[in-house]
């Protein structure tokens, strides 16, 4: 059996079919439409993986971008999302790294993600929660959330 790692960076296409059955009752969809005002927002997702999350926000926001540690998800993520490609900047990058540049988003969002990076760090778990939460404070617009 494949590790979580070897999962990540070569079985995209298996990994999307087993998540796609996950929420059945669509329930994380009717919470996030019951709780998150996504209309226009500019969002950063981390841990975007396949797309599963960002399929359930994308036809209302004005732009999101798209983060993940495994160029093979985030390839599968860009064919999952075609449609609305031209509204998603995808990216390379760890959960623990800050985002280059001066941009804030009104809505920062992860799925399951920063779980596998602070389990990662179980050696320095404080740390590394802190440095999560402080990058995503400081690329939050004042009145965004988290």
């Amino acid at each position: 059996m494949p590790s979580m790692q070897e999962i990540y960076q070569k079985y995209s296409y298996e990994y999307d079919e087993l998540i796609s059955h996950e929420d059945y009752n669509n329930n994380l969809k009717i919470w996030l439409e019951s709780n998150i005002d996504f209309n226009q927002k500019k969002v950063l997702e981390y841990g975007a993986g396949t797309g599963r999350i960002t399929k359930l926000y994308i036809d209302k926001v004005n732009h999101a971008y798209c983060l993940d540690r495994s160029s093979h998800m985030l390839e599968r993520c860009k064919d999952n999302l075609n449609d609305f490609n031209h509204k998603i900047t995808y990216t390379l990058s760890d959960n623990d790294q800050a985002i280059n540049g001066t941009t804030l988003f009104d809505i920062i969002i992860e799925g399951w993600s920063f779980g596998h990076t602070i389990i990662e760090n179980k050696n320095n778990m404080k740390a590394c929660i802190k440095k999560i939460i402080s990058n995503c404070e400081s690329m939050l617009d004042a009145n965004g959330s988290m």
